[in-house]
């Protein structure tokens, strides 16, 4: 016998019910270290997204930073509409598959939860482009607005598509991927081309190029790297579609989700139809610092949903109480602190 443990005193348990500890602490690791690199990106993300609200309000002004969140409320809710849920049928299903190691299953999975939402928002986007002026003069009343909604109508797709693909990357755990592709390159290139547009003096045009620019670099650096992780160009009929399994689990969860999304939207597209864009551009820049505690939940919901998947679906009900009980007490432990200080202040 060496200093070293038995691997196999790891995997013993006092009764047949207890969870293996070698299992639990796998799972410990893989959320803190998947949540720890996903929190990094968001931070930065959201750090230099507020230095940039900062400049845009002094360069664009309140009524014109206000077009471009009454636009970007616009487009979200579009954006929300196009997922019909399946962005939590990939959360669901991939680990599943993954586990069970089903290349054809996976594969399926990714035509219908990426495909369908693809196709919707390609329909949406085309209707906004049609539908700007429309918008602009009739239900906000602030005409300005229509050639930024035409213009912003491009992103409907591509955050459709970056969003796919991040969730496809996150259930094989690889959170680094979105991190490093969206939050820190995506971030970067919109921060330094809006700098420069607005100095040459493009405006909120230039702002939501920049938009459109960091999006589709981002979309292309998530391309390849799920298709190092699963190819993407192998037959569409070497998949395994279970169609109505992913719809039935997916359209439930598509109406709570737009409710909320919606939600978070609706203040700001009531301000626009009341036709005060200024008051939009305060109001959506002080809204984000109420962000700021969902940051490091969201990381850690991230890096939890694979594992809970893949938990639920082997039974291991055990290992997944306790698992839950740890992200939450990280999760509260993080936040209030924060939540006290902003109620404070």
């Amino acid at each position: 016998m060496t200093g070293r443990p038995d691997k196999v005193l790891l995997r013993q348990t006092h009764d047949a019910g207890e969870v293996q500890p070698s299992e639990h602490h796998r799972n410990i690791i893989t959320a803190a270290k998947g949540g720890g690199i996903d929190f990094a990106g968001t931070l930065f993300a959201n750090a230099i997204g507020f230095l940039l609200s900062i400049v845009l309000a002094r360069l664009l002004g309140a009524e014109q930073l206000g077009l471009y969140f009454l636009a970007s409320a616009v487009v979200a809710v579009l954006v929300a509409v196009s997922f019909l849920g399946l962005d939590g049928g990939i959360s669901r299903f991939v680990p599943i598959a993954l586990a069970q190691r089903d290349k054809a299953r996976v594969w399926g999975i990714l035509q219908i939860g990426i495909g369908v939402p693809v196709l919707l928002s390609l329909t949406l986007a085309f209707i906004l482009l049609f539908a700007a002026e429309f918008l602009a003069n009739q239900v906000f009343n602030e005409p300005s607005l229509a050639p930024v909604l035409r213009l912003f109508s491009l992103a409907i797709p591509l955050t459709v598509l970056v969003r796919c693909l991040a969730l496809v990357a996150q259930g094989f755990k690889r959170l680094q991927i979105e991190a490093y592709s969206k939050s820190i390159a995506g971030t970067l290139i919109r921060v330094v081309l809006s700098v420069i547009l607005l100095v040459l003096g493009f405006g909120v045009m230039g702002v939501v190029f920049a938009q459109l620019v960091a999006l589709t670099a981002s979309t292309a650096m998530l391309l390849y790297s799920v298709h190092r992780l699963v190819p993407l160009n192998r037959s569409l009929r070497s998949a395994h579609r279970n169609t109505g399994e992913m719809f039935r689990f997916s359209l439930p969860l598509y109406f709570s989700r737009l409710l909320n999304k919606f939600g978070g939207s609706f203040e700001t597209l009531v301000l626009g139809s009341f036709g005060v864009a200024a008051d939009v551009g305060v109001y959506s820049a002080v809204l984000r610092i109420s962000g700021v505690g969902n940051m490091f939940f969201g990381s850690v919901k991230k890096t939890s949903t694979p594992v809970i998947s893949e938990l639920h679906s082997q039974g291991k009900y055990g290992e997944l109480e306790r698992f839950y009980q740890t992200t939450t007490k990280w999760a509260i432990t993080f936040n209030l602190p924060i939540f006290c200080t902003i109620f404070l202040f």
